[in-house]
């Protein structure tokens, strides 16, 4: 198991560029590095998910998670987005860092990922559904179909209806992690930089896996 300390992972999470123009319809917005590094830090030492594995991050953005699956010993990682552009400015740092020989990008739609081999677990911040009803739940169906483990980000207050979605499709869900984030302003009726959401970290697991 490759050995970095959660410092460092913080630091180095904190040195990916973010987005330099984001979409108010993608809801996109940095995964904060502290709670990257906490949630990747569970998955490596805690249940082993990581090191050594085939990991598959879904929206994944600016690839601060893909990033830090690679640091912390992955064996192959995917980001997929449907940003071209983000996906771009993400491959050039990706590769002037020399990540490039475990993370490949790809651009396409979370739900129309043809795969040959499903991955060993997908880590996902993705929409929380503001401005796209359900895209929420669209993410986790599609990362159900990928992997029988899942680390995936939403909004507290969906927590119960996510729960008994996960259940009815044979999922147990633990919950790593609550508390609020700081998110970037999107909309002129944000009066402050940054306003704060309550958010949950799961863990979900296909029963019998």
């Amino acid at each position: 198991m490759k050995y970095l300390r959660r410092k460092t992972l913080i630091r180095l999470l904190n040195g990916i560029p973010g987005f330099k123009e984001p979409k108010i319809d993608l809801e996109q917005y940095p995964t904060p590095p502290e709670l990257a590094s906490l949630v990747l830090w569970k998955a490596s030492f805690e249940n082993s998910d990581i090191p050594g594995k085939f990991v598959m991050d879904l929206g994944c953005g600016t690839c601060r998670l893909s990033v830090g699956a690679a640091l912390l010993g992955a064996r192959r990682v995917v980001g997929v987005d449907i940003d071209l552009e983000v996906l771009r400015h993400a491959y050039s740092y990706i590769k002037a860092k020399g990540y490039d020989s475990v993370i490949d990008l790809v651009c396409a739609e979370v739900g129309l990922l043809p795969l040959a081999k499903k991955a060993d677990v997908v880590i996902q911040n993705p929409p929380f559904g503001v401005h796209r009803r359900g895209a929420d739940v669209k993410f986790l169906k599609a990362a159900m179909e990928l992997a029988n483990v899942i680390y995936s980000f939403h909004k507290e207050v969906t927590l119960n209806y996510l729960l008994s979605y996960v259940k009815i499709k044979g999922w147990v869900v633990e919950v790593l992690w609550s508390g609020a984030i700081g998110i970037p302003a999107f909309l002129p009726s944000h009066k402050e930089r940054y306003h704060k959401v309550r958010v949950v970290a799961l863990r979900l697991s296909k029963v019998n896996t």
